[in-house]
């Protein structure tokens, strides 16, 4: 079925409000996913906020290729989620008060299922649904330890 939620999550010693300028600043998720090269704003964007739309270059091994994306939920200290046009699914980050600081949980949901034209990548390129899912799965823990490594040494 194609709309698997993958999640993952971590838990990282810094309170909501320390983690929320990292992790909304959408510009930045190359800094932490291994697939993601660069993220721009797309014209008459100035600020990450509930609608704001952006695209992403993104890599897997030789291959490259683009993707625009629209912030469909935006929760000051709770939560961003965007939507990737070309495949359907949604994208998020969740911040839950934690007693050793903040649990934030990354996850991609498909509730749409996933787009033909990506289906069809998948399992061309990609070595299949199982193969590509569990390379995201490992993408999102890169991600979310990348993130807390930014929250807790922000240099």
């Amino acid at each position: 079925m194609d709309a698997t939620l993958l999640e993952r999550e971590l838990v990282i010693a810094a309170p909501p409000r320390r983690v929320w300028p990292v992790v909304s600043d959408i510009r930045r998720m190359p800094e932490w996913s291994p697939q993601v090269v660069s993220t721009r704003l797309r014209a008459g964007f100035e600020r990450v906020e509930a609608g704001t739309r952006f695209t992403n270059r993104n890599s897997h091994g030789e291959m490259e290729w683009i993707t625009h994306g629209e912030i469909v939920r935006f929760e000051v200290d709770r939560e961003i989620a965007f939507r990737i046009e070309e495949n359907w699914v949604i994208w998020s980050f969740l911040l839950e008060p934690h007693e050793e600081g903040t649990t934030l949980v990354q996850r991609r949901e498909a509730p749409e299922g996933i787009s033909p034209f990506s289906r069809e990548l998948t399992e061309t390129y990609m070595g299949g649904r199982e193969t590509f899912d569990a390379l995201m799965l490992e993408g999102m823990s890169q991600t979310l330890a990348g993130i807390a490594g930014a929250v807790l040494d922000p240099r």
